[in-house]
């Protein structure tokens, strides 16, 4: 996988965090580290540590903030795309209705046709017109010799008006089903974007999840490992003292032997046979001091250590807290979504009851057949 600007920032800072325990595990090897007195250096190091850890978490938080607000702007812009394509397919509809449905185009408009008495043809042409009936004095016989072709006429004409009307029908459906067919595969664009989203979210998690582990593991094996150090030098430095002590041949109490003949105000380090009461006073003394910082250590590094812990808990516990908001949301956007689509169905399958039971019920009842050959016009 590619790395990460805040990768990076994490493997510097796990890097220097290695080499300040590197060193100090060399100071704390050091028995000339245990005379010297508190380093100031060294606590202004450690407060300049700690607050390179919080920028380092702020920037974190940050970086997350900052893509949990892309990922809302993007889910923003597609929904006005839906919605644009819903207002866009509306005004198609309408646009459709108003010119491909309108009253001159209805089946049944030369019925109700207010001009159609000025579009007729005058009462008589000439003496051999066809239209002329019985009253006029000019057709005296009873039959209507042009019937089986008026009937034919209109039957045609009849199956024209059906085939245009089936035709529309089946045109709308289709339409209606393009239009579906575009909205199911611009939502299921909108549920991939979301599922890749959530998916790369959870990655970063994951892997900011496993660098917190793996630097705490880190800080614990080390941990491990200068107090197994510790404790191997101090029995080695133990052993060493009694088998010194064992072997020396200064084991007696003479503290004249320690005097040098050249000098008698000089101790011969060789000849050593003890202190004075004074001197073992201030060695106490001195090991006492020594006891209460190395006490006054510990106790800061248990405090830093449980400061550290309240720290990784506050972030797991503000990670859950958003992943638990972002759920929320994201159920409540998957319930609106819910929502519009069932009143989006409702509204078609309306229309669509409107335009079969209504616009389009395709039936021709026995009061429409009853005007043939009623007359001679």
């Amino acid at each position: 996988p590619p790395v990460t600007r805040m990768d990076a920032k994490l493997s510097l800072s796990l890097e220097a965090r290695r080499q300040r325990e590197a060193e100090r595990l060399a100071r704390i090897k050091d028995p000339q580290a245990y005379k010297r007195a508190v380093d100031p250096a060294e606590l202004a190091r450690q407060v300049a540590e700690k607050q390179q850890i919080r920028q380092t978490e702020a920037d974190f938080a940050a970086t997350a903030d900052a893509e949990r607000i892309a990922v809302d702007n993007q889910l923003v812009q597609l929904e006005e795309e839906r919605r644009r394509a819903e207002r866009k397919h509306l005004a198609e509809l309408d646009t459709y209705r108003s010119t491909l449905q309108g009253r001159a185009t209805s089946r049944d408009h030369d019925l109700s046709d207010p001009t159609a008495l000025r579009r007729e043809q005058p009462g008589r042409v000439s003496d051999d017109d066809e239209r002329l009936g019985a009253s006029s004095m000019q057709k005296f016989h009873g039959e209507d010799l042009a019937i089986s072709h008026r009937v034919k006429g209109q039957q045609e004409e009849l199956r024209s008006w059906f085939g245009e009307a089936v035709r529309e029908k089946e045109a709308a459906q289709a339409e209606a089903a393009q239009s579906d067919a575009d909205f199911s595969s611009s939502m299921l664009q909108i549920d991939g974007l979301k599922s890749s989203l959530e998916a790369s979210a959870q990655a970063k998690r994951r892997e900011a999840y496993s660098a917190v582990a793996e630097y705490n593991l880190a800080q614990a094996r080390a941990k491990k490992e200068r107090e197994r150090a510790a404790q191997a030098a101090e029995v080695r430095d133990n052993l060493a003292e009694i088998e010194n002590n064992l072997s020396s041949t200064l084991l007696n109490e003479d503290p004249s032997v320690s005097r040098s003949y050249i000098s008698p105000n000089r101790v011969r380090p060789d000849h050593f046979k003890g202190f004075s009461a004074d001197e073992h006073q201030a060695i106490l003394q001195q090991q006492a001091e020594q006891a209460t910082e190395r006490q006054e250590a510990e106790a800061e590094e248990r405090a830093w250590s449980s400061q550290v812990a309240e720290e990784i808990e506050h972030m797991r516990q503000v990670r859950c807290s958003t992943e638990a908001q972002l759920e929320a949301k994201r159920a409540e956007m998957r319930r609106v979504f819910a929502e519009e689509n069932r009143q989006l169905a409702e509204t078609q399958k309306s229309n669509q009851s409107f335009l079969d039971s209504v616009v389009y019920p395709n039936q021709v009842s026995e009061h429409f057949f009853s005007f043939f050959n009623t007359t001679s016009r």
